[in-house]
């Protein structure tokens, strides 16, 4: 199961690439993403995800597992999650703290850490630098079954941290079957385009607790 960011038009990210220019008027970045993730799992399963883009249908699937793709501007699903889990975390996105509703869009690009320890990690406008974060949540809503949210501060670093996923070794997935609760990575990317990232580097990584 892929939740998605909600958009104003109809967007199907399974078209074939060679369509995929219908699809830029919106959050081409995200599009990509999810025809990458949706490619992958073709390969891997020889089935093909649903995709929901509400959060009346995300509640309906909670016995699943679940992917969750963009931040919670769009994806009201991932705000709804990160809001769950937000004390176990060791970065939210500042929209999500309190008292931020005099702050302009660029100064809710962050990455809020939990406290000193844990520099926040902001969009750097002038670099094009944006962070993103991953986070693995097993069995919050239903046994054996986990939440994986792949959120960016922006729709290319959404890009970048499914570039990054696909990218682990099996090694990666081992460590992290073997966590009881599952781990927050954090990572930052350079935006070439909205259709191109480079220099992925992560920049924190942590088991939860």
């Amino acid at each position: 199961m892929i939740v998605v960011s909600e958009v104003r038009a109809s967007v199907d990210p399974r078209m074939r690439r060679a369509d995929e220019a219908d699809l830029r008027l919106f959050f081409p970045s995200e599009v990509i993403a999810t025809n990458n993730l949706l490619n992958f799992f073709r390969s891997l399963s020889k089935q093909e995800p649903q995709i929901i883009n509400n959060a009346a249908d995300f509640d309906r699937v909670k016995d699943k597992n679940i992917l969750i793709l963009g931040g919670t501007k769009y994806n009201a699903p991932a705000k709804q999650f990160l809001q769950e889990i937000r004390g176990e975390l060791f970065y939210i996105p500042k929209r999500l703290l309190d008292n931020v509703a005099n702050l302009t869009e660029h100064e809710l690009k962050v990455f809020a850490g939990r406290d000193a320890g844990y520099p926040d990690l902001t969009y750097d406008f002038q670099k094009e630098i944006q962070p993103a974060t991953i986070i693995l949540r097993k069995g919050l809503y239903a046994e054996n079954r986990a939440v994986l949210l792949i959120a960016g501060i922006g729709q290319e670093s959404t890009l970048a941290g499914v570039v990054w996923l696909l990218s682990r070794p099996f090694s990666f997935w081992i460590r992290a079957g073997r966590q009881c609760k599952g781990f927050q990575a954090m990572l930052t990317c350079r935006v070439l385009s909205q259709y191109k990232v480079s220099n992925i580097q992560t920049a924190f990584y942590q088991e939860l607790s």
